[in-house]
């Protein structure tokens, strides 16, 4: 089989983030980090109550609590921020041309041969350890930050994506296809 992409900046920016962040192997960052700052929000509003030395009245606990849903928003929001910060510089000292060059990959049964504008690359099938589908894309990781990014556009038919399934299915180590394989 034989694909050629580019991958879109958006693409690369979903797959920094699903791998950084919203990938399920990260759920226990995300529960620590939104335990750690509801700690830091309930101690401020403890804080507050305590110096005002009033009693705490159902309108300011209505208050405090629309408040703290709207740091909630907040910080999911600064998260995706600072990750597409992190990707964009990473592009500006990279290149645009060397991340979102135009990409040929062939998908033999020996592994995935990958070649660039600057660059060519095989793989044995051994080498990938995880597939996830993600964002309307398949990402094949190598490592824990490494992956090969198929957008799921470049297949022609319905057909051809079919063959491209059956022969992840086939090739892949079967722990490729496992949860949790990058789990800390």
């Amino acid at each position: 089989m034989h694909l050629e992409y580019q991958v879109t900046p958006e693409e690369f920016k979903d797959c920094n983030y699903y791998t950084s962040w919203s990938s399920p192997e990260k759920r226990n960052a995300r529960i620590k980090y939104y335990i750690i700052n509801l700690a830091l929000y309930l101690f401020s509003v403890t804080v507050i109550v305590l110096i005002g030395k009033k009693p705490l009245r159902l309108s300011g606990i209505i208050i405090f609590a629309l408040f703290a849903i709207l740091t909630f928003i907040y910080l999911k929001w600064r998260v995706r921020r600072q990750i597409d910060r992190y990707v964009d510089q990473v592009i500006k000292e990279s290149g645009e041309d060397r991340i979102f060059s135009r990409v040929e990959l062939d998908i033999t049964e020996r592994g995935i041969h990958e070649r660039s504008k600057d660059s060519e690359t095989s793989y044995q099938w051994s080498a990938i350890l995880k597939r996830v589908e993600a964002n309307n894309c398949c990402y094949l990781y190598l490592n824990s930050r490494l992956v090969i990014v198929i957008p799921k556009r470049v297949f022609n038919s319905t057909q051809q994506k079919e063959e491209f399934d059956k022969m992840m299915l086939q090739y892949l180590p079967l722990s490729a296809d496992l949860p949790q394989v990058f789990n800390k």
